[in-house]
């Protein structure tokens, strides 16, 4: 998903003339997927990105942020299909406590 995402960005700022710079940065939840990913930048030449991310059953994308301290311009955030919500949700307050972006 980085990968690709980073690839059409950079077709998109051709098309239009324009210039960006992209660093990547993921966390993954699950032990297969993280290991794609961390292949796919090896396969494509990006294996500084590869420090940049993170797996294991304990980062969520949901409940625990990988890099709190970093701004991003742009995130993409995949749902955990296949996963139940119920630790996220109790790690996030419960569904009266739930915390969002929006004050």
């Amino acid at each position: 998903m980085l990968t690709v995402a980073e690839e059409t960005l950079s077709a998109l700022a051709e098309a239009h003339g324009k210039q960006v710079s992209t660093h990547l940065y993921g966390q993954e939840i699950n032990a297969e997927t993280y290991a794609i990913c961390k292949a796919d930048l090896l396969l494509k030449g990006e294996e500084d990105a590869g420090e940049h991310i993170v797996g294991g059953p304990e980062y969520s994308t949901l409940s625990n942020d990988a890099f709190p301290s970093m701004k991003f311009d742009f995130m993409l955030s995949n749902p955990p299909y296949g996963k139940s919500w119920k630790s996220d949700q109790e790690r996030m307050g419960g569904r009266d406590g739930i915390r969002t972006g929006a004050s």
